[in-house]
């Protein structure tokens, strides 16, 4: 029946020769133009699975002010510079960076003390915990406030007295210890090694300083990342010879990601033609076998176009694969050549041809398991291949009879002698012993194969750029991956008050010193009413009585006087009042910790993204409803724990399809048995090599 059909269609095609390879020679054209104008993505989401809690993580990453900042350091190169060259080119390189790819350039921050609305009483009122107010109560003694003022006289020594001497006078007490200490303990948790030094962010060697850039542009927008990364270049490349900037940005992993996938497909692709044209040319002398070659490429450009016009856009990384599959499919292309080199009839072409599309059918189903998969990027994978196996099939079997006639076909090289001399010393039993060792010995190594779960290993950006990190760490710190707690709420009120209650809990299970939280600093209004009736009642319990009195008896003694104090009292008298948005300083931390995201806002805080942590601090998350923990490794474990279920539902799938499918062809077990045997020793073979060549198998 099938070949009955086939010598229909064949001969049909037959009959319009030209005008059916004309037609495929225009839709090739076409479809070479065409591959120019299919959407492409240089995003890996696709190949994250489609799981809740994975995709909250990747769109808080993509949708957070995180993702889409941009960090230059600026570094002298030129030891007869200092930093006055140093800041000059800082703001030079500043200037050049205008809307609308940069929408805010940051070269440090304001070198004076910063207001007293943030250092004052009023503010202290309303973030001061009951545990700093106890300290605060063991210092309300004769020797406690002799200490303080003891520090207060050595202090007001210095020459820096000159800039503090107003805040001393409001604070006998030290209660701005504490506040200040609240602010050095949010940059020291993430790691960071800062200074402020003429306005400028400074490392400590003097040597480098730091701009902090906001853009519009998000990583995912590849054209746009691409004008924005070569934008920056032009910029740094006015600046004076003495200094040179790295460049730290998401923006630049997309760029080369894209880049780095673009060369190899094009570097494999060559390499591919390359040794296939001349195996052919070197086993069949004709110019023709070219045709065989040709066929994929033919085919792989069909797909390129149906994928992209079917699913709105096509990914590097499945392009990337898919063109492996493409080179599989050259086996479509030789077996027919060779059945035409013996004057094959239309009969026999039918033969061949079934033999041909066996093959296809069970290629197509294996990769059709994919469809299973909830991973997207699989999906397209599956499509794009399936196209690439079905579209080479045709140009295979129906095409390229038409262009192969010969009056006398070639004659393949040395084939025959070969055989003649390894005949008589090599019997079917030896290759079968031969096989059957080796694949044992494989399928020993095999079984010790490493599988490999880092999602990071997904990014194959190029070495200048893991090189410029590494000097950046190196300098500023910071080298230790965070994991963010995101607390979430339908008003900013309300995500501060979770935030609250997570940060208590935090505090509790992996103390202050590894999270880093706003509630240090800036925590919800009810929490803040809360600390200012316990400040109000701290002191209305005779507390400013004692303190008067304290200062009375001590402050003589280190040539003081009590009204010299008078502020500190006046302070008191007044209300905890809301300070937010008054100083600059505390607006960039704000932003640092606050995300508007849709309809709500969120609150981060900060931790050393380590099992250790997450362990401790997951429960804490599931208390609490609309909270998660965004972490590298925890999402590299749950990609991993995911992916891994998948491969041994899908590769069981696969196979079940195969051996089904091949019984149905043959309907003979040994035969069946027989023609799974290549498939099983490919697999196993594989794996073996991949342990001897210690290349671990990514499961990502």
């Amino acid at each position: 029946m099938f070949e009955r059909y086939f010598a229909l269609l064949f001969e049909f095609l037959k009959e319009h020769r030209k005008s059916v390879l004309w037609s495929i020679a225009l839709l090739g054209v076409l479809a070479a133009i065409g591959v120019f104008f299919v959407r492409y993505e240089s995003s890996i989401d696709l190949m994250f699975p489609d799981d809740p809690d994975i995709r909250r993580s990747l769109d808080f990453l993509r949708d957070s002010k995180l993702s889409d900042k941009v960090v230059l350091s600026v570094a002298l190169t030129d030891p007869e510079k200092d930093k006055g060259d140093l800041f000059h080119a800082v703001d030079q390189l500043a200037a050049r960076l205008t809307p609308p790819l940069f929408t805010k350039v940051t070269t440090g921050a304001s070198g004076q003390m910063p207001g007293n609305e943030l250092f004052g009483m009023r503010y202290a009122a309303q973030v001061l915990d009951e545990r700093e107010l106890r300290i605060l109560d063991t210092r309300l003694t004769s020797e406690g406030v002799s200490e303080q003022l003891r520090g207060i006289y050595v202090s007001s020594l210095k020459l820096e007295s000159l800039f503090t001497n107003s805040l001393v006078r409001s604070d006998p007490l030290g209660v701005r210890e504490f506040l200040f200490e609240k602010l050095r303990a949010l940059p020291a948790s993430m790691g960071y090694d800062v200074g402020i030094e003429d306005g400028h962010f400074v490392s400590r060697d003097g040597r480098h300083a730091m701009i902090i850039i906001e853009t519009p542009v998000k990583m995912t927008q590849g054209a746009e990342s691409a004008a924005l990364v070569e934008t920056l270049k032009d910029a740094i490349k006015t600046l004076p010879a003495f200094v040179s900037v790295d460049i730290i940005s998401g923006h630049l992993h997309a760029v080369s990601n894209e880049k780095v996938v673009k060369r190899d497909i094009q570097v494999a692709s060559a390499l591919v033609t390359v040794s296939f044209l001349v195996l052919f040319l070197v086993i069949f002398p004709d110019p023709r076998v070219g045709l065989v070659f040709i066929i994929p490429v033919i085919g792989l450009a069909f797909s390129i176009n149906l994928s992209g016009f079917f699913l709105g856009s096509l990914s590097y990384l499945v392009i990337g694969i898919g063109t492996a599959v493409a080179g599989i499919t050259v086996d479509h292309g030789l077996h027919m050549y060779i059945a035409l080199r013996k004057e094959a009839t239309t009969a026999q072409i039918a033969r061949v041809t079934k033999l041909i599309v066996i093959d296809s059918v069970t290629t197509v189903f294996g990769f059709s398991a994919l469809f299973l998969s909830r991973v997207p990027g699989y999906h397209q994978l599956a499509f794009f291949a399936d196209l690439c196996v079905l579209f080479s099939l045709m140009l295979a079997v129906f095409i390229l009879p038409l262009l192969l006639h010969w009056k006398k076909p070639p004659v393949m090289r040395g084939f025959g002698r070969s055989e003649q001399a390894v005949n008589p010393f090599w019997s079917s039993r030896a290759s079968v012993a031969v096989w059957l060792g080796m694949t044992l010995v494989m399928l020993f190594f095999a079984t010790r194969i490493q599988f490999e779960s880092d999602v990071m290993r997904l990014d194959g950006s190029e070495p200048y750029i893991r090189e410029a990190e590494e000097r950046f760490y190196r300098t500023w710190g910071g080298q230790n991956n965070q994991a963010v707690f995101v607390a979430t709420g339908g008003t900013l009120e309300q995500a501060l008050e979770a935030n609250d209650l997570i940060y208590r809990e935090a505090m509790a299970a992996i103390g202050a010193k590894d999270f880093s939280s706003l509630s240090l600093l800036w925590p919800s209004q009810k929490t803040r009413q809360e600390n200012v009736k316990q400040w109000n009642r701290f002191w209305r319990e005779g507390r400013a009585e004692k303190l008067r009195r304290h200062l009375r008896e001590q402050a003589p003694r280190y040539g003081m006087r009590e009204e010299a104090f008078a502020p500190f009292f006046e302070e008191l008298s007044g209300k905890g009042q809301d300070v937010a948005g008054t100083d600059k300083l505390f607006d960039a931390i704000q932003e640092r910790f606050i995300v508007k995201a849709g309809d709500g806002y969120r609150v981060l805080s900060f931790f050393p993204d380590e099992r250790t942590f997450i362990e401790k601090l997951m429960p804490i998350s599931e208390r609490h409803a609309g909270s998660f923990i965004v972490s590298r490794k925890a999402v590299s474990t749950q990609v991993s724990a995911f992916t891994f279920g998948e491969v041994k539902f899908l590769v069981p799938v696969a196979l079940f399809f195969n051996v089904v499918l091949t019984w149905i062809f043959f309907r003979n077990v040994r035969e069946t048995v027989i023609a799974l045997i290549p498939l099983v020793t490919g697999v196993i073979w594989l794996a073996g090599f991949m342990v001897l060549l210690r290349i671990p198998l990514d499961i990502v």
